[in-house]
């Protein structure tokens, strides 16, 4: 025989409902968890694609300061003959307003100048520079100043005979836009 004491109905009733308690939590608890893992994967790809996102807008300003920084570059670089026009006339504008001689010769045909192994096409200029020693300096500084690639790769400078002074003679290149 059973002697143990039953259970009275309440308590039934309060365990019954403890168990159904239980059980709704836990099923609740996972699908909450799974929601919760879902959430924290979204928010971890959002912070991916914002990573991503800043990054691409950081490389298109790069892009952008790049682009810009070429067509500078490139405004560097004369075209034809007004461009070869222009140079001529800024070094010999520069040579009077500082009271020197100026003579200036370019060759016929631009030539191909190597520069770390990209060929880039050249004029080349000879100019010959009479005046004081200080007139002289300050035309090279000021020619250094001006929007052009222009490279003097030889310099001669002797005194003048008939008077005081120097006479320098420069011959380099003007580079000039490749044609495409």
């Amino acid at each position: 025989m059973n002697n143990q004491p039953k259970l009275a109905s309440g308590y039934k009733i309060w365990i019954g409902l403890t168990i159904l308690g239980i059980v709704i939590n836990i099923g609740l608890l996972t699908m909450f968890g799974k929601d919760w893992k879902t959430v924290s994967q979204q928010q971890k790809q959002i912070q991916e694609l914002t990573v991503r996102i800043n990054t691409q807008q950081e490389l298109n300003n790069q892009q952008q300061t790049l682009n810009n920084k070429f067509l500078i570059l490139d405004n560097f670089f004369v075209k034809g003959e007004s461009g070869v026009a222009a140079v001529a006339q800024k070094l010999e504008q520069t040579a009077d307003n500082l009271g020197l001689l100026l003579s200036l010769t370019f060759e016929d045909f631009p030539d191909k100048v190597d520069i770390n192994g990209v060929y880039q096409q050249g004029l080349g200029i000879a100019a010959i520079v009479e005046g004081s020693y200080q007139a002289v300096s300050s035309w090279i500084q000021q020619i250094e100043k001006l929007p052009y690639f222009i490279s003097f790769t030889e310099v001669e400078i002797s005194p003048l005979r008939l008077s005081s002074g120097i006479k320098a003679e420069f011959s380099g290149t003007i580079f000039l836009k490749n044609e495409q």
